[in-house]
């Protein structure tokens, strides 16, 4: 889990709640230790009897749980009238806590105001109704940041799914059903939060599909929404291509998740990947050559388009991103990183941990990141993800001497 992350349940009602959020996101990326939740805007309830509480936020961390009340107050708002707020406000604490799930201790649930008005200073005030009050520049006494842990990682969850049964799908991944998808199967990397790729079927049309989830809460870049957008701006510009999937849903927001999840989906092209490709004796090596130079065939392609404005740099060619299509060409995937011509870089200069990459990646990217690739690094990338493919490279330079 993300050291700090922010789990919307519903809209911001005005400014002062984004207010508050920013505040408490830039305070604890910065400042706090251990994974922390935010789950904002949550209509909750005990029971179906119960009319629904609307809690502004319930921060939740290795401390314990915080029930918290944005207002857009000031200090002369603690003289009269606050009484009933703080009444309010210890209900609905209180009945979080009554949902915490069994066995998981942790501690008095405590309702605290945070005035968003100015830059008040207001944790020395005398509490009223048992709630004490915060001011923007004292986020960490409000978050209780320094106080010992009582909560592990997977309390904090455990405590997030069952106050909103929604964020299971934004911190586990487990995802079966996505609107008219439905048997969905988690293929990507697990630890890779922020891009998660499921294989699926259209529950009417019975087509086989791929669904590109993006949750940006898993970031903590300015430009997550960019970085998210990019691989399908990609794939739309190169429709006409024969190396690129196609697309079914375009880039967009998914349902209940507004502002903090996007997706798009494409038919899933049901064509093995290079590495699963070439451990098969099935496949001849005139049929591999001919994937090979069909291969830097593409990438040319790619590099050096009829419309310069198109031109990419892949980044991220690899055994497990390449396909081998039923005709025996090559099909690019996983856009995430690519470069887009005369475009800003929405990478990180340094990216050294390079995972299953590290073996395809050029020198360069090893140095200096993503950012420092060129059309050179997509051909170096290309011929480490080939090479294995030509088990006996004899036997290669004997049909490349036959023509």
């Amino acid at each position: 889990m993300a050291n700090f992350r922010h789990i919307p349940c519903g809209p911001c009602v005005n400014e002062s709640e984004r207010t508050a959020i920013e505040y408490l996101k830039t305070r604890l990326q910065n400042t706090a230790s251990g994974p922390w939740l935010l789950l904002s805007n949550l209509n909750h309830s005990v029971s179906t009897k119960h009319r629904s509480d609307e809690i502004d936020g319930v921060l939740i961390g290795p401390p314990g749980v915080v029930v918290i009340e944005v207002k857009h107050w000031d200090q002369g708002n603690l003289k009269g009238g606050v009484e009933t707020e703080a009444d309010l406000l210890n209900a609905k604490a209180k009945r979080i806590r009554g949902n915490i799930p069994q066995g998981i201790t942790p501690g008095f649930v405590e309702g605290r105001f945070l005035f968003t008005r100015g830059q008040l200073r207001l944790a020395k005030q005398n509490p009223v109704r048992g709630i004490r009050f915060f001011g923007l520049p004292e986020l960490e006494e409000l978050a209780s940041v320094h106080a010992p842990a009582r909560l592990s990682s997977d309390e904090i969850e455990r405590i997030a799914q069952a106050l909103e049964p929604r964020v299971r799908v934004a911190l586990s991944g487990d995802l079966r059903r996505f609107g008219p998808l439905v048997n969905l199967e988690h293929i990507s990397s697990r630890s890779d939060a922020f891009h998660r790729v499921y294989r699926g079927e259209h529950a009417t049309r019975r087509e086989k599909v791929m669904l590109h989830l993006y949750d940006l809460s898993a970031s903590d870049e300015k430009n997550a929404l960019e970085k998210a957008r990019r691989e399908f701006e990609v794939i739309q510009r190169w429709q006409k291509s024969p190396n690129v999937p196609g697309l079914l849903d375009s880039f967009q927001e998914a349902e209940g998740y507004p502002g903090e999840m996007w997706f798009f989906s494409l038919p899933d092209p049901v064509a093995p990947t290079l590495e699963q490709r070439q451990k098969d004796p099935q496949w001849l090596r005139n049929e591999r050559l001919h994937y090979a130079i069909e291969s830097a065939k593409a990438l040319a392609g790619f590099h050096q388009p009829e419309h310069p404005k198109e031109a990419l740099c892949l980044r991220r060619i690899s055994p497990k991103s390449l396909r081998v299509q039923r005709n025996g060409t090559p099909l690019f995937t996983d856009f995430s990183l690519t470069r887009i011509a005369n475009s800003q870089t929405i990478s990180n200069h340094l990216e050294l941990d390079l995972g299953d990459l590290a073996a395809y990646a050029a020198p360069e990217i090893h140095h200096d990141g993503f950012a420092a690739a060129d059309t050179r690094s997509d051909v170096y990338a290309l011929c480490a993800s080939l090479r294995p493919v030509f088990l006996d490279e004899d036997e290669v330079q004997e049909v490349l001497e036959q023509g």
